[in-house]
C-alpha cells in the first residue's frame, strides 16, 4: 500500500515537473498549440465512440455489429497504427542518412569530402514522428475516457483512468520538448564538438574553395 502511494505520488510529480518543463522550454505557445491538437483528437475520438455506440454500429466491447461499423473501425485503427508510421519515417530517414554518411566516409578517407549537414533530415523525421505521436496520444486519451464513460473493453476505474492519462500527458510533454529542441531550436546544427570538428577537418583536408562546385544560387561574375 505504501509503495503504491509513493509510486502514484512520483508519477504525479513527474507529470507536474514535465508539464512545467515543457511550458517553460517552449515558452508556452508551442505547448498550447500541441496540447490543443491532442485534445481535439481526444474530443473527436470520444464523440466518434459515442455515435458508434448510440447507433449500434459497435457494441460496448468495441466489436462491429454492422458492415459500416467494421469499415469505420478499420479506418479508425489506421490512425493509431503508429508502428507502421514510425517504421516508414525511419526508412525514409535512413534513405537519406546512410548513403550520405557512407559516401562522406569513403571520399573523406582521401580528404575530399564535403561537409555534411544531417540536421535537416533529422528535423523532418522529428516533425513527422511528433505528429504521429501526438495524434495517437490524443486518441488514446479519448479512448480512455470512452472506456470510462461507455465501458469499452474493460470496466476501467476512475483511478486507473487518471493514471493512464497521466502517463499519456508525460509522453506528450516529452514529445513537445523534443520537437521544440530539434525543430525550432535546431540544436543539432549548433553542436560544436571539438572531436567532430577534427574528424571533419581530416575528411575535408584536401578540399579547396576551387574544388567546391559553385552554388546554383551564386550569381555569375561580370
Amino acid at each position: 500500500m505504501i509503495m503504491k502511494i509513493i509510486t502514484d505520488f512520483l508519477l504525479l510529480l513527474l507529470l507536474w515537473k514535465s508539464t512545467i518543463s515543457a511550458i517553460m522550454t517552449t515558452r508556452g505557445s508551442y505547448y498550447q498549440n500541441f496540447l490543443l491538437f491532442a485534445l481535439i483528437n481526444s474530443y473527436i475520438c470520444l464523440s466518434f465512440n459515442y455515435i458508434m455506440v448510440k447507433y449500434n454500429y459497435i457494441d460496448r466491447n468495441y466489436i462491429p455489429l454492422t458492415r459500416f461499423g467494421y469499415f469505420i473501425q478499420k479506418i479508425a485503427n489506421s490512425f493509431i497504427d503508429i508502428k507502421t508510421e514510425i517504421f516508414t519515417y525511419t526508412w525514409i530517414l535512413l534513405l537519406f542518412l546512410l548513403p550520405y554518411t557512407i559516401s562522406y566516409i569513403i571520399v573523406g578517407l582521401f580528404g575530399y569530402a564535403v561537409k555534411i549537414k544531417l540536421s535537416k533530415p533529422i528535423k523532418y523525421f522529428v516533425i513527422f514522428c511528433s505528429k504521429s505521436f501526438i495524434t495517437v496520444i490524443g486518441l488514446s486519451i479519448g479512448s480512455i475516457l470512452s472506456s470510462l464513460i461507455f465501458g469499452f473493453h474493460t470496466q476501467l476505474t476512475l483511478y486507473h483512468a487518471i493514471i493512464a492519462i497521466s502517463v499519456e500527458l508525460i509522453l506528450l510533454n516529452t514529445v513537445i520538448i523534443l520537437f521544440y529542441l530539434f525543430v525550432s531550436e535546431d540544436f543539432l546544427s549548433k553542436i560544436n564538438n571539438p572531436y567532430l570538428k577534427k574528424v571533419d577537418s581530416f575528411f575535408c583536408r584536401n578540399v579547396t574553395p576551387q574544388s567546391i562546385p559553385p552554388s546554383k544560387h551564386t550569381s555569375p561574375k561580370n
